[in-house]
């Protein structure tokens, strides 16, 4: 989501709470910051790249060798399952330690289906560090990618902001 997605989707969220009077003030809602989104979308793109090669496969009807297709849908599983597990330890981790007003544990929890108290386990050190890094003013790739290691360097160059500039930083050293 760009950044005139995010405030269109401010503009909307500010037509319903005129409609609905229990919507609480908006004005002291936060933001989700761009870093955030464009690591949600960085996810969202892995997952979805290594569904769609799953979903590609052509297995066939006669008995044959399927040792490459087994290789690669375990493979492509294996990615999907990573991304997904990074992309939920990156929402709870947010939602959990920074996004203010803090969102409703309860309901977090529910929507994995788990405790209050096991959504602390849904997240890790290494998310939280890679979470301080994608917000740091400077951001450290290596500690963004080690958080999150479903991603590559080459997930991240789409980024922009302080975050893209680093990511060109790296990739110009390298």
């Amino acid at each position: 989501m760009q950044s005139e997605d995010v405030n269109q989707a401010g503009s909307a969220i500010e037509v319903m709470s005129a409609e609905q009077t229990e919507v609480p003030n908006l004005a002291a809602w936060g933001r989700v910051p761009s870093p955030v989104v464009e690591m949600l979308q960085a996810l969202n793109r892995k997952i979805r790249h290594a569904s769609e090669n799953l979903e590609d496969l052509v297995w066939p009807a006669a008995p044959g060798d399927v040792r490459d297709l087994l290789r690669t849908s375990l493979a492509d599983a294996h990615a999907v399952v990573g991304a997904s597990t990074d992309l939920r330890a990156l929402v709870t981790a947010y939602a959990h330690r920074v996004h203010r007003p803090r969102p409703v544990m309860a309901e977090l929890a529910r929507a994995q289906k788990t405790s209050s108290q096991g959504l602390v386990r849904r997240y890790g050190p290494a998310h939280v560090d890679g979470l301080a890094a994608l917000l740091a003013d400077e951001p450290d790739i290596g500690r963004i990618l080690a958080g999150f290691p479903s991603l590559e360097l080459a997930d991240l160059v789409t980024f922009t902001g302080a975050v893209g500039e680093a990511v060109r930083r790296v990739r110009d050293a390298q």
